[in-house]
This record gives structure tokens, sequence and C-alpha cells, in this order.
């Protein structure tokens, strides 16, 4: 085969398998530029970190034809700040790894200009590449190529530019020849270009190597001439199997290494299934039997199965999983019987051939899925259960109540009754319907519940001291104890009263006598007013037998006509009219008789019409009662037709006769149509119940209405609202029976259609054909055998899966966990040698220029100092010059703030120690500036003395505000001495940071000598050592380490404090010096007050 000569050159793309990448030396992801301009590619770095393109996939993969070839490229940085290393070039595969310097084999350093760089793919000394290879590994590299990485960046912020990549290669065909690819000649078992193949009939001796593997004949016990020459599988014949047809296929058996076309028989086993044989015996043993079956021939039938394969005991069944209905326990053995299929063993109380039903005592559904939903206990209450019985209806779980009991478990009575324990059935309660709050009793004794004021075992009475008993209770006779003989009234509520007392509650003196508190009692009034007693008796019985009349009106039979009721009244309002007459005539007319008249006579008029309207509802309401009482009734009767037809319906029900199959077939069809039946007869029963409880519930309202209007006709102020309530009762009453009826009707029809269904259930029960359930049974167990095997495999498939995506997703977690924390640890190295790099030259820089600054500060205030003595020493210069303390203070405050500033340019700030340095020489300036005007004050002062001579009738005002003077002057003093205690503070704190300096300075020249050294042995790579470059490596990590000993985060944080507490301070001296100008302008202007001359001339000791 002849190569010709080929060239890959570089291609931009955007996208796909041919696209360039760029990525750091983590793997990270780096943006990648493509010029149009200048059609190279390009990276920019940020960090000293290198930055690699990466190479697409056409450059990859069998490169073999390349060995001894070339790889070149064009490149060029933005600047020569470079440093390189032993891997600027990199060529991965076949897990091995070599790189090259980028200037080896003779290339130049990377400059600004475009320099064309080429590589010899070859593993000689020339071309150092490392590790050293040996030329098959070498080959080996570039026969599976897998990555080509090219530094692309120097330095920090410095870009790279790349274009013409090419590698020379070789392919098949016409053209210019390749002269350097071989062409060998292969042993036996070899064959292809470079006889990397196994001949036909080979295979590789150890696969993993691949085509580095020695090729051996393949091995098949005689059952094939070929394999794999890979793998070394065979192509297996003969029925055998395995990778060297060392074994029998399934569903064969015997000795497949013999190697003859007879060694692998046919396994008589059902379904041609596997089998063994058993070395001793020679007999042949099904190993693999269908579901259900077991025995050396797969003959009998497996625990759990029933059924007779071989057909000896009749025909021939195969073997079925026993039908249970899940209640059994699949971990037990014997659960059934393998011939029959017999439930033996069932549990969940359940019972039958097919655990299809629950066992006495229990009821439920023995089919239902859940344990806690099957058959659960009757629990009869043996007080309410006929005969104690423990056995309840096992689909419903109702037990057989006594009469009046109640609730599933006859363990309640029914509403209205009560005394469950007497074992006979729950005794009425019988409580009085207007005694009782509801007819309901305690369950226990009996005793009802009582309205207000009413006793007894039914609430059937008053209690003692209270009438009226009615449907609001009894009411207290509350009789006053002094006039009443007794604290028991009458039914009417009125109180037996002693002699001379009247009223309901014997409480008023009775007419003609009168209370005296000196005497107990009532005492009679004197003889004279005997006639007026008399005369009122007999007028108060006519009023009384009008009043009779009144309360009679709609009590009797007959009907008062209208005319004879007014003619009646009109009589009465005569008569009324003649009493009120001879009682305004009477002498002594009693004024409270007078109001008592006047009442009757408004009550008499008002009642007029009251009496009428009663009249006419009380005959309207006795019709609709007696319409209410016989709808009621009417409901009543077809209430019991439709129970009585129930009844019947049930018994016709519970009478029929299901005489069980012969055959072992589904025993639940017949019983579930009975069923059926059962449970639509209990439900119309129910409905019956539930409108007896309705017709009660009417009756008690017709009833309730009842007491109304007996209460309605007795009562005298709320007539008429009574009878607006009773209409409204007697509606609803009216509704309720309409009501009644509509649903006797429905439940009457309902009922005739549950007894004909169960006539007709009970007819198809005893004519059903016969039917081969045996087979149906068969078939439905099959398919449902079927179907939970399905959905059994498909949960396990759904589980298997479901457990291999968590663990997965584990394994994915932790290989990101690591990968991020290694890139992590990486970048952290990276940026503390970054940073020590450039604290040296902040730290010897900061340090310098801050002890400059100090020195230059220090020198100004002990100049201000000399200057402050010489002041103090003349005291007229001193008055003179107190108006330039100020501008003394600001020099001191300027120069601490210039020391300041210049202690926190420690840390990074060469630029601000100057202009603390400029700012200091301006204070220098202005304190010279400052004695100068103190030396021409004292001139001043001097001339000043001259003229005190003439000022001396104003002297004494002078000196007293001089005085003052002095004392502010003083103040002012002690505050520049601790203004320049503070200063002194604040150098002494500067002294401490500028030897914080000098000991990080100490650790970082330490750590940066090691550093030096180390970019010095990087910067001398012309001949690459190596070990050189081992011992490189091993003294970066002693400089990392060094570094974190140094503790140079912490030294730097402290600096930080120290600057911030220092501002701090400058600050607060701010804040004082513009305290002190606003008390030097206030001693300015009291200056100006002052005279300009004293006309006194006393003798003045001249200083």
């Amino acid at each position: 085969m002849v190569y010709h000569r080929e060239h890959f050159p570089l291609l931009v793309c955007i996208s796909g398998e041919e696209e360039w990448r760029a990525e750091q030396r983590d793997g990270s992801e780096i943006l990648l530029q493509w010029s149009a301009e200048t059609q190279d590619i390009s990276v920019i770095s940020d960090s000293y970190f290198p930055i690699y393109f990466i190479a697409p996939g056409k450059f990859l993969g069998n490169q073999v034809v390349s060995y001894a070839q070339n790889l070149t490229f064009s490149f060029r940085v933005d600047r020569q700040d470079t440093r390189l290393s032993a891997e600027d070039l990199v060529l991965e595969g076949a897990g091995l790894r070599v790189s090259v310097p980028l200037i080896a084999q003779g290339n130049s350093y990377p400059s600004e200009n475009t320099v064309k760089y080429a590589f010899r793919l070859h593993e000689a000394t020339d071309y150092p590449w490392r590790p050293s290879l040996r030329a098959f590994e070498f080959q080996k590299l570039l026969h599976n190529l897998t990555s080509i990485k090219i530094r692309g960046t120097y330095s920090e912020r410095n870009s790279g530019y790349l274009d013409d990549v090419t590698i020379v290669s070789a392919r098949p065909g016409s053209g210019t020849p390749a002269t350097w690819v071989e062409t060998c000649t292969c042993p036996a078992g070899y064959h292809g270009q470079f006889c990397e193949h196994c001949a036909p009939g080979y295979r590789r001796e150890t696969p993993s190597l691949g085509p580095y593997s020695l090729c051996v004949l393949c091995t098949c016990n005689g059952h094939s001439e070929s394999c794999d020459p890979e793998t070394g599988a065979c192509n297996c014949r003969d029925n055998t199997a395995g990778s060297h047809c060392e074994k029998c296929s399934d569903g064969y058996y015997g000795d497949a290494t013999t190697g003859t076309s007879s060694d692998c028989q046919p396994c008589p086993c059902p379904g041609g299934t596997s089998c063994a044989v058993v070395p001793k015996t020679k007999e042949v043993v099904c190993t693999n039997c269908p579901a259900g079956t077991t025995g050396k021939r797969c003959e009998l039938c497996d625990d759990g199965y029933f059924g007779d394969p071989l057909g000896e005991n009749g025909p021939s069944r195969l073997c079925r999983l026993c039908q249970c209905n899940e209640n059994i326990d699949p971990n037990a053995v014997g659960n059934c019987n393998r011939l029959t299929g017999e439930c033996l063993k069932c549990i969940y109380n359940t019972a039958g051939f097919y655990c299809d039903r629950c066992k006495d005592g229990f009821f439920g559904n023995p089919l239902a899925s859940s344990p806690e939903v099957k058959c659960k206990a009757c629990s009869c209450n043996p007080y309410g259960t006929v005969n104690q019985q423990t056995n309840c209806n096992q689909v419903t779980g109702q037990c057989e109540c006594l009469p009046h009991v109640s609730d599933r478990d006859c363990s309640a009575c029914e509403p209205g009754f009560y005394n469950l324990q007497s074992g006979r059935g729950c005794d009425r309660c019988d409580c009085h319907p207007l005694g009782s709050t509801d007819g309901h009793c305690d369950i226990q004794t009996g005793q009802c519940e009582c309205q207000p004021g009413i006793t007894g075992q039914h609430c059937e009475r008053c209690e003692v001291n209270h009438f009226g008993f009615g449907p609001e209770g009894c009411k207290p006779c509350d009789c006053d104890t002094e006039g009443s003989r007794s604290l028991q009234c009458k039914e009417d509520g009125r109180c037996e009263c002693k002699e001379g007392f009247v009223g309901i509650r014997c409480d008023q003196c009775e007419e003609n006598y009168f209370y005296n508190r000196s005497w107990p009692g009532c005492q009679e009034c004197p003889a004279c007013y005997r006639l007026v007693r008399d005369k009122v008796a007999e007028q108060r019985e006519r009023l009384r037998e009008l009043e009779d009349l009144i309360a009679n009106l709609g009590a009797g039979d007959e009907t008062v006509t209208d005319q004879a009721f007014e003619d009646r009244l009109k009589e009465a309002e005569r008569e009324v009219m003649d009493l009120l007459r001879d009682a305004q005539n009477s002498k002594d007319v009693d004024q409270g008789l007078m109001d008592r008249l006047k009442e009757i006579n408004s009550t008499l008029a008002s009642q007029l019409g009251r009496l009428k309207n009663i009249q006419n509802t009380v005959q309207e309401t006795e019709g609709l009662a007696e319409q209410a009482r016989k709808r009621v009734e009417s409901t009543e009767d077809l209430i019991e037709v439709a129970s009585n037809m129930l009844e019947k319906a049930k018994m016709a029900v519970n009478n029929v006769s299901i005489t069980p199959p012969d055959s072992s077939g589904d025993p639940n069809n017949m019983t579930l149509l009975a069923e059926e039946a059962r449970k639509l007869a209990e439900r119309h029963k129910q409905e019956a119940d539930d409108i007896v409880r309705i017709a009660k519930a009417a009756n008690d309202t017709s009833t309730e209405a009842y007491t109304l209007l007996l209460k309605t006709l007795a009562g005298e102020n709320q007539t008429a609202n009574d009878i607006d309530e009773l209409n409204k009762k007697y509606n609803q009453a009216k509704n309720i029976a309409r009501d009644l009826e509509k649903q006797a009707n429905k439940v009457h029809a309902e009922a005739e259609e549950a007894g004909n269904k169960a006539l007709q259930i009970y007819a198809n029960l005893t004519s059903l054909p016969a039917v081969d359930s045996k087979a149906l049974e068969n078939e439905a167990n099959k398919i449902k055998k079927e179907a939970e095997e399905l959905g059994q495999l498909i949960d396990r498939k759904l589980k298997d899966y479901e457990d291999l995506r968590e663990d997965m997703k584990g394994k994915e977690l932790e290989v990101k966990n690591l990968l991020e924390k290694g890139r992590t640890e990486q970048q952290t190295a990276d940026q503390l040698l970054a940073r020590a790099d450039a604290a040296k030259a902040l730290a010897e820089e900061a340090a310098k220029k801050g002890r400059d600054t100090l020195e230059e500060a220090n020198d100004i205030l002990s100049n201000l100092r000399d200057f402050d003595k010489r002041v103090n020493d003349n005291k007229t210069a001193a008055e003179g010059a107190l108006k330039k303390i100020p501008a003394i203070t600001r020099t001191i405050a300027e120069a601490n703030n210039k020391t300041q500033q210049a202690e926190l340019a420690l840390g990074n700030a060469a630029a601000d120690a100057r202009e603390a340095k400029s700012k200091a020489d301006d204070a220098e300036k202005i304190a010279n500036s400052v004695q100068k005007n103190a030396a021409s004050t004292k001139s001043e002062a001097d001339k000043t003395f001259s003229d005190v001579t003439e000022l001396d009738k104003e002297v004494d005002d002078m000196l007293k505000q001089l005085q003052d003077a002095e004392k502010e002057l003083k103040r002012k003093q002690e505050e520049a001495d601790q203004d320049m205690m503070m200063a002194g503070m604040a150098s002494q704190a500067a002294q401490e940071a500028d030897d914080n300096a000098r000991k990080a300075k100490s650790s970082v020249n330490s750590l940066l000598t090691l550093i030096n050294d180390l970019l010095g042995q990087l910067g001398q790579l012309d001949p690459v050592d190596l070990n050189k470059l081992n011992e490189i490596e091993g003294t970066l990590n002693t400089a990392k380490d060094q570094m974190k000993d140094s503790d140079l985060d912490r030294k730097v944080t402290e600096l930080e404090d120290a600057a911030r507490r220092q501002d701090e301070a400058i600050q607060a001296y701010n804040r004082d010096i513009e305290d002190i100008l606003k008390d030097i302008n206030n001693l300015e202007d009291i200056k100006k007050t002052l005279p300009s001359g004293c006309f006194n001339t006393p003798s003045i000791e001249k200083p």
C-alpha cells in the first residue's frame, strides 16, 4: 500500500468536532477569540495561570504515520515578559504524556512578532520530549493520540496568537510518496500495513493491550475454526457455548471438550430447559424447571402450586399457583393441597376453600388488598345481642340486636330508650312531652332531662314551690313569707294568704286593710270604709263575669254571633261607665280603684278585635290539625305496608338455598348475587326507617304546634305573635306531610321492585345451568398469574433503574466535588504565589517612604516645640501672638495628619507617601512663617510698651480683660500640649506599624529570595534538566510552605487595623482644631473691642 504526503492545516471553526478550544491547566474552559483581519485565534490571560490551545479532533486519533515528522505552527505574544515552562507543548495518548518547552528543538523565545515553530515527533534525545520514551512507546502514543495542547499565555495579562498549525501525515492513495512510512513483512498469525492485525484463526493473547499484544491460535475445542481476533471469542457450533466452546448450550448436556459433534445432547426436560449430570450416578437432573414444578424431571408441583402434570390421579393438569386471595403467608410451607388446590393455612381471619370469606365471628371484605380492611371481629355487645351471639353479618358486620337496641355491634339504645344492661332490650324513657327538653333520658338510670322547675323520673311534675307545668317549665311561686300561709302556691300560681293579705304573692294588704310597721300583718281599716268595699266588690263580681265570658269564648262548642257579642260588650261598657260615675261620685273613692277601672276599659276595647281573630284562627287551626293527623295516619299506613313488603323480601332472600358447586371452580358468584339482593333490601329498609324517623319528627312538630296553640289561647299579651308562629308551624307540618306522602310512595315502589328482584334472583339461582367452571377458573388463574408476573417484573426493573440512577447521581456528585476541590486548591496556591510576588515591592517601597516621612514629621514637630518655648519666654509677645495659636495648632495637626497618612501608606501607597512629604514641607514653611510673624509681633509688643505710658487711664479695664485672655491662653496652651501628646502617641503607633512592616518585610524578603531563585532558574531553561525541574518544583513547594508560615495575611490585617485607628484619631484632631479655631475667633473679636489707647502712664515693669 502506497502512502502519499499530507498536511493537516489549522481549521478555525465556531462549533462542531473541528472546533479549537482553550482551557486552563485545571481544565476549565476559556473564551477563544477569532480575528477575521489577521486570520488567527487568540486567548487573553488575566492571571499567572497558563492557558492552552486545544487541537480539534482532526489532529487526533491514529497519527502513527506522522512519526518522525514535524508539528508546526505560528505564534506570537503581545509583550515579551514571558516565563517558559517544561510543558509549553503537550501530547497525550494511550495512557502516555510527553511535553517540551517552547524553545526546545532550536525554537525561539516568543515575541511580539510572529515566529514559526517546528517540533519533531520523535523520541531521540535531540528532541527533548519529557519523560523520555522508547521508539515503541512514542509510536504507541501517536497511534492513539488523544490531545495536543499548545501554551498560549506566558505572563499575567498576556495574549497569545496562534496560526498555521500543521502536522505532516500520510494516507493511502496517489500523490507524493511518503517515504518515511514503513511497509512490514508479517510473520504467521499477523497481517496489515504494520502487522497490527491478527490473521484469521488467531486472537490477541492479552486483549487489553490491543494491537501491541501477541497473536496466538484460537482455542475452540474442535467446535469452530475461527474466533474474534481481538477478544478470542469462538463462533461455536454443535450446540456448544462459551468463549472457547468449552460447555454445552442451555437445554443440552455432555462434555463439550471432547471435540466431537455429538458432545452435547438435548436435556430430557419439559420445554427443553437446562439440565445437569450427577457426577457419581451419571443421572440427568433438570435444573431449571418451569415455574410451579419440581422433581428430577419436573414431574411434581412445587410448594404453593397444585395440579397433576403427569395425570397420575386423572387427566393431566398443569401446575398452577394456589388461589388463596393473598390470605396466606407466602413464606409458609404447605399453604394449599398440591393436588386439589384447597387452601389450608388461611390468615387475616379468613376461611373457605379459597380463603374467600371471613371466618365465624368476623366480617368485612376478605378480598381487599390491604390486610387492615379485610376481616374484623364482630365484637357484638352481649347485653344488646340476641342470645348473646358472637356472630354477625359477614358483609355488613351487623349484629342481631334486641328490641330498641341500635348500632352495628348492638352497643347503644335507640333514641328515647335506656337500660341496655338489662339483657332484654332497652326500656322506653317515657319522658313527658312538655316537661322534658328532648324526650331523651340517661342511658343508665332513665332519668329524663327536665325543663327548668320540673322534676320527676319522667319530668311529670313541678318542683316544690313551683307552678304552671308547661313547655317552658314551671315558674317559682315566690310567695311572700310574711303574707302567705305556705311557700307552695296553687296551680294558677296564687299563694294562700293570711287574713288581711291579698295578691298573687300575698304581698299586698286587702282592701280596708293597711300595713303598719309597728304591728305584724295587715290591720283592718275603720268601719266607714266597708260601704265602699261592698260597692267595689259588687262591681268586681260583674267584671269577673265579663272576664269569664271573654275567656270562655273559644272553649265552648257554641259560636257566639257578632251581634250578640257586641250587645254584651256594649252592656258591659255601660256598666263600667256607671261604675265609673259611681266611683267618681264617691266621697272617699280610692285612687287605685279609678286606675284599675281605666285599665279595664282600655283592655276591653283592645280585646274586641283580638277575640274575633282568635275565634277565626281556632276554627281554621282545628280543621288543619285534623287534616295533618289524617295525613300522618296515612303515611304511617304506607310505611307499615312498605316495612311488611321489605320483611317478606328479606325472608325470601334468607330462605334461598344455594347448593355449592361440586367442582373446584369459583365459589363466589352465587353468594355475591344473593348478597347484592340482601344489600338492596336492607338499603330500602334503612330508607323506610328514615321515613319513620321523619314521620316521628312530623308528629313531634304537630304536637309542638298543638301545645303552642294551647299556650296561645291561654296567653293574654302575646296572642297575635303566637298565632303567626302557629301558622308557620302548621305550614311546616303540612309540607312535611306532603313530602312524607311522596317519599312513602317512592319507598313503596322501590320495596316492590326490591322484592321482585329478590324473587327473580331466587328463580335464577334455582335454574342455573351447569357450567364448566373448572376450565373457566383455570383460564382465569392463568391470565391472572401472567399479569402478576409481568407486574412483578416491571416493578423489579423499575426499582433496579431507580437504584442505578440514584447511585450514578451520587457518583457524579462525588466526582464533581473532587474536581472542584482540586481546582480550588490549585487556584489558591497560584494566587498566594502571585500575592507574595506583589507584596515584595509594595512592602519595601512603603517601609522606606514611611520611615522618611516619619523622620521629616518628627523634625517639623521638634521645630514647632522650640518655637512654642520661645513664644512662652515672652509674655508680652505671647499676648500679641495669641492670634497666631490657630496657625501653630493647625500646623501641628497637619503634621500629625501627614504622619498618619504616611503610616497608612505602608500597605500599598508610594504616591501617598510623596504627597505626605510634600504636605509636611508645606507645614514646615507655614511654621517658619509663623516664627517670622512672632518676631514681628515681638517688635509690635515693644512699640506697644512705649505707648502704654500714654494709656494709663484705661489700664484697669485692660488688665481685667487681659487676665481673662491669659486664662484662655493657658487653657489653649494645655490643649496644645495635649494635642502634642496625642501626636506623640500617633508617632508611637506609627513606629509600631513600622516595626510590623519591618517584620513583614523580613518574612517577605526570605520568601522572595526563594521566589527570585525560582524565577531565575525558570528563566534559564535553555538546556532543560529534568532533575533541575524537580528541584525547582521542590523549591516552589518550600516557598509556598514558608509563605503560609509567615502569616502574611494576619500581619497585613494588623497594619490595616492600625491604619484605621490612626484615621479615627485624625478625625478627632480635626474636630478639636475646629473648636480651637472657634475659640480663637472669639478672642480676636474681644481684642477688636479694646480701645486704641490709654492716657494714664503709670510705671509698668518691662519684661
